[in-house]
């Protein structure tokens, strides 16, 4: 059974942020826990710099696997789950341009539920698929093309 949970913060300088954490069980996948991260980029303190990688972006969206070892709480915030084990490299990233934070959580929200209803995967394998949803942006984890 799919589960999920989305938890939104804004931090003491105003920085938005949103997560979304998954459990998609299948027998092809190396994990079956993900997260979908994803925040602004707005330069809110001087000690706590950012990277742009266009003057355009406006957000960052980074989708991990999650170390089986720790499992996600889906009935507690996920930003307090501070023993959570993202696997890295990321599956995905990208820097993009949305019209203010509902713009984008909107957006993102719209391939959270193709990873529930299975036409995308939060893995590896499908990187065009995702290179294709957000090819207007910045693709910051540069893999082969899916084969």
């Amino acid at each position: 059974m799919n589960l999920v949970r989305l938890d939104t913060d804004v931090d003491q300088h105003g920085h938005w942020k949103a997560i979304w954490a998954l459990r998609v069980p299948d027998a092809k996948r190396s994990c079956d826990e993900f997260l979908v991260c994803l925040y602004d980029l707005i330069q809110v303190a001087p000690d706590a710099p950012l990277v742009r990688h266009r003057n355009d972006v406006t957000h960052e969206l980074i989708i991990v696997g999650l170390s089986p070892k720790v499992r996600v709480k889906f009935e507690e915030n996920v930003f307090t789950q501070k023993l959570l084990e993202p696997l890295l490299p990321p599956n995905y990233g990208f820097q993009f341009k949305a019209d203010g934070d509902e713009a984008a959580q909107a957006r993102v929200q719209v391939c959270v539920n193709s990873i529930l209803n299975g036409t995308i995967s939060p893995e590896a394998d499908t990187y065009d698929t995702w290179v294709g949803l957000f090819g207007d942006g910045v693709n910051l984890v540069e893999r082969a093309p899916s084969t």
